[in-house]
């Protein structure tokens, strides 16, 4: 239900998120998804690429402990040819190594469906996040639903782990 849910959202959505020049990409093993459903999402990606407005992440058959261990055997490699030394591994090379280098630390997690877990979800990069959790669940999370989020966000003040 929900992969046909999210081809078919990206296919009624994908010319306004693109005139409104959203950015989409997607986090996550796709490759175990059927091969028409990668197709969709790859379509979303490369439509969508050049664009320079807001971001949209979309985290699809991922688990944050996996991305941290695909990190890990990343940078471990990088040590184990001498292109990189033990002594200068830092939070930004674990970063780096990510499924969302070069992607910044989200502002602003929301939760949807009363949920009150992170389940596996962006446990490196949501360290200094604010969290929002919301009854509704995803497919009920509309375009206002967002705008009292965002509202919400902007009447926090943000103290980034102090």
């Amino acid at each position: 239900f929900l992969m046909n849910l999210l081809a078919e959202t990206i296919k009624n959505e994908l010319q306004e998120m693109h005139e409104n020049g959203v950015v989409i990409n997607f986090i996550g093993d796709l490759t175990k998804l059927n091969p028409k459903l990668q197709d969709i999402l790859a379509n979303a990606v490369e439509v969508t690429k050049n664009n320079t407005g807001v971001r949209l992440q979309i985290a699809f058959n991922y688990g944050s402990r996996d991305e941290m261990v695909h990190a890990m055997k990343s940078i471990c490699q990088k040590v184990k040819s001498g292109e990189l030394d033990i002594d200068n591994i830092t939070e930004e090379t674990i970063s780096e190594n990510l499924y969302t280098k070069g992607i910044p630390d989200p502002d602003l997690l929301i939760r949807t469906g009363g949920e009150m877990r992170v389940s596996n979800y962006l446990l490196w990069q949501i360290a200094y996040s604010e969290f929002l959790v919301t009854k509704r669940y995803w497919p009920e999370f509309d375009k206002n639903a967002l705008a009292e989020a965002i509202l919400e966000f902007n009447h926090r003040q943000r103290r980034y782990g102090k």
